[in-house]
């Protein structure tokens, strides 16, 4: 009886100082407006990560077709497939949005920047190389002077070597000899099997007879072709280098926009 006069009493003191409820009332204002701010921030969160995937999805298809494009890939490499960064960048920015306490304003830019620099990077890398040796395959006198040229040449004068020394029917690839050769000169004999595969040619810097594929039969030199390639190559890694610095220049002045957004909805102040 005495604990329930207590309990009595107690209720009754709560009833008669309501103001001693407030900090125990679990719908109180103050939590009200927390819920209510961090909800808003997972929207935010949601909706600049969604953001992010809409721009810079067009980049990283651009960047990888480069590596399956037979042009870049052995004239430039396959640097194009550090593009996979930017979608593993991206989920890391929106897990660290969603689960940080009081997230950085700094993140909202940063975020746009640096897989923007990323792309930006690829783009120099391979515009600057398709041109270069585009530049080199327009002269006559320079087609044999960079290591490229002068490489596919000496491939192709070795595989014409090795069908010289047996009867070719429709390949070079029947000759007893060609596996020796092919693998001193793998990478070139690869790329000049696929130039003939895809185009009236054969060789590379001269004029030559057809060794893969339709053996014998005589054929202008794939410099032609290669050097349209090439500038495809170029001009699309041009688009990938200057709209991603659009993205960076145009982020700037969004950020300075939404900063004060972005303090009313809690982020951190950090610049």
């Amino acid at each position: 009886m005495e604990q329930a006069w207590e309990r009595l009493k107690k209720v009754g003191n709560d009833l008669a100082h309501p103001g001693s409820l407030e900090g125990k009332r679990p719908g109180s204002s103050t939590d009200a407006h927390q819920i209510v701010t961090k909800m808003t921030q997972a929207r935010v969160a949601d909706m600049h990560t969604f953001a992010l995937l809409l721009i810079f999805t067009p980049p990283f298809v651009l960047a990888m077709w480069l590596p399956t494009n037979k042009e870049a890939m052995y004239f430039v490499g396959n640097a194009a497939y550090w593009a996979v960064i930017v979608p593993v960048l991206i989920c890391i920015i929106h897990i660290v949005q969603r689960y940080m306490n009081t997230p950085l304003k700094i993140f909202f830019v940063g975020s746009f920047w640096l897989p923007a620099i990323v792309f930006v990077s690829l783009g120099a890398v391979y515009m600057n190389s398709a041109r270069k040796y585009h530049s080199g395959l327009r002269s006559q006198g320079d087609c044999e002077s960079f290591d490229a040229g002068e490489g596919l040449e000496k491939a192709y004068a070795a595989a014409r070597e090795v069908g010289e020394t047996c009867r070719m029917t429709s390949s070079i690839m029947g000759c007893p000899n060609y596996q020796a050769a092919k693998d001193e000169w793998w990478y070139e004999f690869e790329y000049l099997a696929a130039l003939e595969a895809q185009h009236p040619c054969t060789g590379f810097c001269n004029k030559g007879t057809r060794l893969w594929y339709g053996a014998g039969k005589p054929a202008r030199a794939c410099r032609t072709f290669v050097g349209e390639r090439l500038k495809a190559v170029a001009n699309l890694s041009s688009l990938l280098l200057w709209y991603n610095v659009w993205i960076i220049i145009v982020a700037a002045p969004v950020y300075i926009y939404l900063a004060p957004v972005f303090s009313k909805l809690g982020y951190g102040n950090l610049i």
